[in-house]
């Protein structure tokens, strides 16, 4: 089985509280004997493709829906609460082969995008 968990930030840069809940889900999926990854912004950690504490992770560019937001406000946003939206993350939401559950670890626009993801594929969600 290959879960995808989706979150609006995932990075060993700026650890916190949701980081280590998905990586002990990860972790415990992967101790299980099955497939999990992580796909998330680029919110805090510019890397695309690469591995967090052995989770595999890939990230994407974003935005903010906001006109004139200053540089300092977006780092506020991308540290805590920002309300983002990554296009491409739903392009591959959509195109991602062999997956088995979409797992949605944040509300909002990002949480919008897993759900139509998952009921246009006909994938269960979290």
């Amino acid at each position: 089985m290959r879960t995808l968990h989706i979150t609006r930030r995932f990075t060993d840069r700026e650890w916190g509280g949701s980081e280590e809940t998905i990586w002990h889900l990860c972790d415990g999926i992967t101790r299980l004997g099955h497939d999990a990854e992580v796909m998330t912004s680029k919110a805090l950690d510019r890397r695309s493709v690469h591995s967090v504490r052995g989770v595999p992770v890939r990230r994407y560019s974003y935005f903010y829906p906001a006109v004139g937001l200053s540089r300092e406000a977006r780092q506020r946003l991308d540290k805590k609460g920002g309300n983002l939206v990554a296009p491409w993350m739903l392009v591959d939401l959509l195109m991602a082969r062999d997956v088995d559950v979409l797992h949605a670890h944040t509300a909002k626009r990002t949480g919008g995008m897993v759900r139509t993801a998952a009921k246009l594929r006909g994938l269960p969600y979290v």
